[in-house]
């Protein structure tokens, strides 16, 4: 599964034109169980640092994720780039245009104006 079916990011497609336009909403965010317990005076600081481990190990588990579809998508450019230039490039010029966006939200950079 590539990681973009995850965040369900639109895919890359020509420009072509259409008669039809389908609109999906993304599911809703699933809610940490920290958000759906009841208030403990006694652990309420240690459930915290739980929720905040768990969302720390989420974060670094869906990065591990890009980075390694991304890596496989770089080892299929190269092979293709040995084979055929122009399809290497077109290659390169769709995959960045579906990363980019999940890069920048992950990484909370702001968007570069081009």
């Amino acid at each position: 599964m590539c990681c973009t079916d995850a965040y369900d990011l639109p895919k890359v497609s020509p420009q072509t034109p259409s008669t039809t336009t389908t609109t999906t909403t993304p599911p809703p965010p699933t809610v940490d169980s920290y958000y759906q317990q009841r208030y403990d005076v006694h652990r309420e600081h240690q459930n915290y640092l739980d929720a905040e481990d768990r969302l720390e190990n989420r974060h670094k588990s869906r990065i591990n994720h890009v980075i390694n579809d991304w890596n496989i998508l770089e080892d299929r450019y190269q092979g293709l780039r040995v084979t055929d230039v122009k399809k290497a490039e077109d290659f390169k010029h769709e995959v960045t245009l579906r990363y980019e966006p999940l890069f920048l939200i992950e990484l909370k950079l702001p968007l570069l104006t081009r």
